[in-house]
C-alpha cells in the first residue's frame, strides 16, 4: 500500500517537474529572443544571491518537514502534523526576517561591488521571502503524499508566470519586470494555491483529536532535524550560485547569463532524481523493517529515470559541437 502511494506520488512529482522544466525552457528561449543576455546575466545574479539567502532562512525545515510531518500523516496522526507545520512557520518567519535583515545590512557593499541599486535589493528581500514560503509549503504538500495537485499548480503557475514576465518586459519593465514576474510573482501564485490546499488537508482533521506532541517537543524535533541537514544543503547551494555570482562580479552579466542557462539544464536533470529521493523520505522515516532495500531500490529507480535524459543531452550537445 505504501509503495503503491510512493509510486503514484513520485510520478506526479516527476511530471511536475518535467511540466516546470519545459515551461523554463521555452521562457530562456522566448526570452533570448526579445532581450538581451546582459538582461538575463543580471536576472541570474538575484536569482542566485536570493536562493542562497532564502536556504538559510528555512534553516533545513524542508527535510525535517518531510520526515516528521510525513511520519504523522502516514500513522495518521493529522494533528501532530499540524503542529509541526504550526511550528515550522514560525521557525520560517525568523529566519525570513534575519536574512532580509542582513541583504537591508550589506547593501551598501552590495551596491559598491556588484552594482545593484536599492531597487533590486528590495526585489531580492521579495525574493527570499517568496522562495522560503514555497519551498516550505511544497514540502508540506510531499510530506502528505498527496502529490497529485502539485502538477496542476505548477503548470498553472508557470503559464501565468511566463505570460506575466515577458509582458513586463515588453513594457520596457526590463530586469525588474522579468525578476518579479517570473520569479517573485510566480513564486507567490503557487505559494497561494499549495497555502489552500493544505488548507484542506487539515480540514478532514478532527476537531476533538488532541495532538500527542507538545510545542517543545515539535520545536526541538524540527531544529534538530532541520540542522542536520542544513549545512550539507548551504555547502552544495553555494557552490552552485557561487559560480553565478563570481561571474557576474568578474566578466560581467554576460558571461553569467550563459552560465545560469547550462546551470538550469543540469538543475533540471538533478531535480528529476530529487522527485523519487524526496517522496521517499516520510515513507522512510516512518519505516521499522526494509529500510536497506527501501532506499537501493529508491537508488536504483532515480539512476533509470535521470540517465534516458541526461544520456540524451549529451549527445545532442556533442552533434552541436561537432
Amino acid at each position: 500500500m505504501i509503495r503503491n502511494e510512493v509510486g503514484k506520488g513520485a510520478i506526479y512529482l516527476y511530471i511536475q517537474l518535467i511540466s516546470a522544466m519545459i515551461s523554463g525552457y521555452i521562457f530562456l528561449i522566448l526570452l533570448a529572443r526579445i532581450t538581451t543576455t546582459e538582461i538575463i546575466g543580471t536576472f541570474s545574479f538575484l536569482v542566485s544571491i536570493s536562493e542562497i539567502f532564502a536556504n538559510i532562512a528555512i534553516i533545513g525545515l524542508p527535510d525535517s518537514i518531510q520526515k516528521f510531518v510525513g511520519k504523522s500523516f502516514l500513522q495518521y496522526r493529522q494533528a501532530d502534523a499540524k503542529v509541526f507545520v504550526k511550528i515550522s512557520f514560525i521557525f520560517l518567519s525568523a529566519g525570513i526576517i534575519a536574512s532580509c535583515v542582513v541583504i537591508l545590512f550589506f547593501k551598501d557593499w552590495l551596491s559598491n561591488v556588484f552594482g545593484i541599486g536599492f531597487g533590486l535589493i528590495i526585489v531580492v528581500d521579495l525574493l527570499i521571502t517568496s522562495y522560503a514560503i514555497y519551498t516550505v509549503l511544497y514540502s508540506v504538500v510531499i510530506a502528505s503524499l498527496k502529490t497529485k495537485v502539485l502538477p496542476i499548480i505548477i503548470i498553472t503557475s508557470s503559464i501565468a508566470k511566463v505570460i506575466l514576465s515577458l509582458t513586463l518586459v515588453l513594457m520596457g519593465y526590463g530586469i525588474l519586470g522579468l525578476t518579479l514576474g517570473y520569479t517573485f510573482f510566480g513564486q507567490i501564485l503557487s505559494s497561494v494555491l499549495l497555502g489552500i490546499f493544505i488548507v484542506k488537508i487539515f480540514k478532514s482533521t478532527r476537531k476533538y483529536a488532541k495532538p500527542a506532541v507538545t510545542l517543545r517537543n515539535a520545536s526541538k524535533s524540527l531544529l534538530i532535524g532541520g540542522l542536520v541537514v542544513w549545512i550539507p544543503v548551504l555547502i552544495t547551494t553555494l557552490g552552485i550560485d557561487l559560480g553565478t555570482l563570481v561571474l557576474y562580479n568578474t566578466y560581467g552579466s554576460y558571461q553569467s547569463g550563459v552560465y545560469f542557462i547550462a546551470l538550469a539544464i543540469a538543475n533540471a536533470i538533478n531535480a528529476i532524481v530529487y522527485s523519487i529521493f524526496t517522496i521517499s523520505l516520510p515513507v522512510l522515516s516512518s519505516m521499522h523493517d526494509g529500510r536497506k532495500r527501501f532506499v537501493w531500490q529508491t537508488i536504483r529507480i532515480g539512476a533509470i529515470m535521470a540517465l534516458p535524459l541526461s544520456c540524451s543531452i549529451i549527445f545532442i550537445q556533442m552533434i552541436l559541437c561537432t
